[in-house]
């Protein structure tokens, strides 16, 4: 199984705080989830509905390392949360049937002009998927 890398960009800022993007493979790849506050977390459940198994890897421009690595079964099961008087934890995520992801807002900015359709980005995993095969 080969490693899948994603990568974040800097946070836009929304009401939950710091709301990323991520990217497959490189800064610039296949636009994979956006304006989520858990981008690891989001991006695994996205390539786990695909059937996609194996490691994913969190990156960002300032370290030469991943910041976090995980198992994408795993994490696509987590979500994390806090409150005003509790630390952030990891919970097991259930998704809400009418709006998607837990964390996920809609953006305030307009998508990136690279920025994929839905069907776009069904077929950038789907050929992602079959390179894993």
């Amino acid at each position: 199984m080969d490693t899948i890398r994603i990568y974040i960009g800097t946070p836009r800022y929304g009401r939950r705080g710091g709301l990323y993007d991520a990217r497959l493979s490189r800064a610039d790849g296949d636009l994979l989830v956006t304006a989520t506050t858990e981008p690891l977390l989001a991006s695994a459940r996205m390539l786990h509905a695909q059937g996609i198994k194996g490691r994913l890897e969190m990156w960002d421009s300032d370290n030469a390392y991943p910041r976090v690595t995980g198992s994408i079964a795993k994490m696509a099961r987590l979500t994390v949360v806090e409150g005003d008087r509790q630390s952030p934890a990891f919970r097991r995520y259930v998704e809400r049937p009418n709006d998607g992801h837990l964390n996920h807002e809609p953006s305030p900015y307009p998508k990136p002009s690279n920025a994929r359709s839905s069907a776009d980005e069904q077929r950038a995993i789907g050929a992602l998927a079959g390179a894993e095969a």
